[in-house]
Formats: C-alpha cells, sequence, structure tokens
C-alpha cells in the first residue's frame, strides 16, 4: 500500500490514510475499480479497490457500511481507495471505525483521475517488479 501511495498517477490524486493505517504493509496484488456492493464474490486477495463512491455509499446505511468492509476484509483486499471529490466527500464514520477495527486501509483521493489510468499505473508497476524479480531470479 505504501508502494501504491507513491506511485506518480496515483500521487496526483492528492491521497490521505482516512482509516486502517496498521494495514498500510499489505501487499497490493491488483488494482481493481467495482461499485458493486457483492464486489468481495470476485476477488481472490491482495486487490486494491477503487470507487467513485456516491453509487454505493451514498445509499447505505452504518451497518450496511460495516458489512461492506467485513466483506472486503475477508476477501483479503489489500486496500480501499475512494474519490472523495464529488458526491461522497467525506469517508464515513462507520467505514472509518470499522476499517480501522479490521485494519482495511482506506485511502482517500482528493483529486479526480481517471480510474483506468490510476490501475494502468498501478497494475503496471507490479507486473514490471514481478518480471525484474523474475529477471534476477532467472
Amino acid at each position: 500500500m505504501h508502494d501504491v501511495m507513491t506511485d506518480p498517477m496515483f500521487a496526483r490524486t492528492d491521497p490521505t490514510i482516512e482509516a486502517g493505517e496498521a494495514g498500510m504493509d499489505r501487499t497490493v496484488r491488483w488494482a481493481y475499480t467495482n461499485e458493486r456492493y457483492d464486489i468481495a464474490s470476485f476477488l481472490s486477495g491482495g486487490e486494491l479497490v477503487i470507487i467513485e463512491g456516491s453509487a454505493l455509499l451514498g445509499h447505505m446505511g452504518d451497518d450496511e457500511i460495516i458489512r461492506y468492509v467485513d466483506t472486503l476484509v475477508d476477501a483479503g483486499v489489500a486496500g480501499l481507495a475512494i474519490e472523495l471529490v464529488e458526491g461522497v466527500r467525506t469517508v464515513p464514520k462507520a467505514m472509518i471505525a470499522r476499517a480501522d477495527e479490521r485494519g482495511l486501509p482506506v485511502i482517500g483521493m482528493h483529486r479526480r483521475m481517471p480510474f483506468v489510468d490510476l490501475c494502468q499505473s498501478i497494475n503496471t508497476s507490479i507486473v514490471k517488479d514481478q518480471l525484474l524479480v523474475q529477471v534476477r531470479t532467472d
């Protein structure tokens, strides 16, 4: 997660750690964007989930937000990044509390960037690092 925060493209979102700082050492295996409430059923662990938030969080009560965080943690998600530009401008208090309890990093993105560009930059860096390790091993 620390490497994601310094990714040149992601850094342009003016990211801040909003919750779950204890989990910032988690390894991001892939960056992925999806606004589904049941997203966890499509994940296999290590993902950074990037969301705009208003389509999802704008319609959820505290109990649903807590369940959402729990499903992400149980799926092994590395972190959650939320655009805090329009619609959802702050991370819900219930999400902060539960993410802190469960150690799920929640990153607030305070500037808008196309999610496809964020995913491409982060995923390219991940693949490049994996290839470098493979070359060194060979």
